[in-house]
């Protein structure tokens, strides 16, 4: 196993994506797209092409209802790093718990592309604590692996302290999102990855936050990138859809009054803005002028929104700021 090199750096509310021509070897990494909306804990195989590589991770998007929502967890309020979707997994729990010792949750997705021997790949995850009266202990070792088996909710990836990126960082801040990145040289033809803490729990460290003593660990994840760039895994802070060459583009963002939207197809586009508690503030359908549509928020109070755009074939959603 090649040794890592941890890059360690945060980013808060960031408001626009990164795209150029490298490729992201996992598909719809800001777990954007769904095949049904979740509508209870335990449903992170309704996330467009990921599932439970061990026990019950959870799958929270805006378009669920409180508790399993985006930003209304009910592990703690919290908005995805970008756009409207995230998962959420334990990473400890008390050893003498009920389901102790050793127990993890896992969250994994079938690569686009195998990893080629030899080849050196770039990858990176974004993470935020969750912190609330039942998740209040923090720990370190959240991190990423490669496999060739295809895990599930039974048979579930080995926690045996074997992993190719990984934080020795206690994460604690429960406001900021934390980008964990690295790199090594592929030593076998992975097409799988995994996300969670693979180290047993006399390797991992804890420490309770606040007040509360509660028995478990847990962490959001969102926006993933495995590629051969190291460049694009750099800049890489995620996309709205797994599309990287999405139609349409907002600006100014902030924004005072009038929000632009280049929508480069024409086509005629529906636009919902959502406030922070996920309720429809603004819908609206407008046909494109000269690749461009003209929102007027002025009538909307200040604040930060998600914003979602869709037409035919497109859906793109992102972080608004509204400040008059």
């Amino acid at each position: 196993m090649n040794k890592l090199l941890l890059l360690f750096s945060f980013f808060i509310l960031p408001f626009s994506y990164f795209t150029c021509n490298a490729q992201n070897l996992v598909p719809n990494p800001s777990f954007e797209q769904y095949t049904q909306c979740p509508d209870a804990l335990d449903e992170m195989s309704y996330c467009q092409g990921w599932s439970s590589y061990g026990n019950s991770p959870d799958y929270f998007n805006l378009c669920a209802p409180v508790g399993i929502s985006v930003p209304n967890s009910c592990f703690g309020f919290q908005y995805a790093h970008i756009g409207i979707a995230m998962a959420g997994l334990t990473t400890y729990r008390w050893p003498g718990s009920p389901n102790g010792p050793n127990y993890r949750e896992f969250v994994g997705v079938q690569l686009i592309n195998p990893l080629l021997i030899g080849q050196k790949y770039y990858m990176s995850f974004f993470t935020n604590f969750a912190y609330g009266p039942s998740v209040a202990i923090a720990t370190d070792k959240i991190g990423l692996r490669f496999s060739t088996i295809n895990y599930t909710s039974s048979n579930i990836a080995p926690i045996n302290n074997i992993v190719h990126l990984f934080t020795d960082s206690m994460i604690t801040d429960s406001i900021i999102w934390y980008k964990i990145s690295g790199s090594f040289i592929a030593d076998s033809s992975y097409n799988y990855v995994a996300i969670g803490n693979f180290f047993q729990d006399s390797l991992t460290d804890t420490t309770h936050v606040g007040t509360a003593y509660p028995d478990y660990s847990y962490y959001y994840i969102d926006d993933v990138c495995v590629s051969t760039d190291s460049l694009y895994n750099e800049n890489w802070t995620g996309i709205a859809k797994s599309d990287e060459n999405i139609n349409f583009k907002i600006f100014p963002n902030p924004v005072s009054d009038y929000l632009n939207i280049k929508n480069i197809d024409n086509s005629e586009i529906e636009i919902k803005l959502y406030d922070a508690i996920g309720k429809v503030v603004l819908k609206a359908k407008k046909k494109s002028t000269d690749n461009k549509v003209i929102i007027n928020l002025s009538s909307i109070t200040n604040g930060y929104y998600i914003i979602s755009i869709q037409s035919k074939n497109k859906i793109f959603n992102s972080s608004l700021i509204i400040n008059h």
